[in-house]
């Protein structure tokens, strides 16, 4: 059968590839001979840098960071502290979530099965000893908010949290209210985080008219 145009020219483009690799043929594009030097003394030709040329590394990678001042460095802390908070009470729905589950199973596992029984009840005690190591970083940043003038009223909440976290739900329906208490602090993080970065930005601005 007769080759389309495609399949004739996907043929040809292929074999033209490949000859540039064989050595017997005219196209073979050889390598580059030149050995590449070990332990950082030159970047290759061939390899494209970041960097200018003719400069020295150095001044590059141990690059001090510019201290933009004292509310830049609070602006910094808080985001990060922010970031970390929020990984708490994510943590703390899902252990609830996953402790509502196994629950959930060993009201269906066979009592004769002393194996399975003794696996989701070694669950379950994993996973409150994680959430009482979750709930003990909790209350550490909850001291930390009191603290903070402009924060401590916004999270108040999180002592709620911390209170509701200790108890048992035996439904979606009962952890519902629980959900919704965390998912509205979550978005309070969401956007003071998003207005710490504005302040960093307008910070960094200020800096540089100086």
């Amino acid at each position: 059968m007769q080759q389309s145009n495609f399949e004739q020219d996907l043929i040809e483009s292929e074999q033209a590839f490949a000859e540039q690799f064989d050595p017997n043929s005219v196209t073979y594009h050889g390598g580059i001979k030149v050995p590449v030097p070990v332990g950082g003394a030159r970047v290759p030709e061939s390899m494209p840098t970041m960097y200018p040329e003719q400069q020295d590394l150095n001044q590059y990678l141990n690059k001090e960071e510019t201290d933009y001042g004292p509310e830049y460095r609070r602006c910094m802390y808080l985001k990060e502290f922010l970031a970390d908070l929020k990984k708490t009470l994510n943590k703390i729905s899902a252990t609830h979530e996953a402790l509502l589950r196994n629950q959930e199973l060993q009201f269906k596992v066979d009592k004769n099965n002393a194996q399975a029984v003794e696996k989701l009840e070694n669950n379950k005690q994993n996973e409150l000893a994680g959430l009482n190591n979750t709930l003990e970083l909790l209350k550490t940043q909850i001291t930390y908010l009191d603290k903070d003038e402009k924060l401590k009223d916004r999270y108040k909440e999180l002592v709620a949290v911390h209170q509701l976290s200790q108890k048992s739900y035996n439904s979606k329906e009962e952890l519902f209210e629980f959900y919704q208490l965390i998912k509205n602090l979550t978005s309070a993080i969401f956007k003071d985080n998003q207005r710490l970065t504005d302040e960093i930005k307008q910070i960094k601005k200020l800096y540089t008219q100086k």
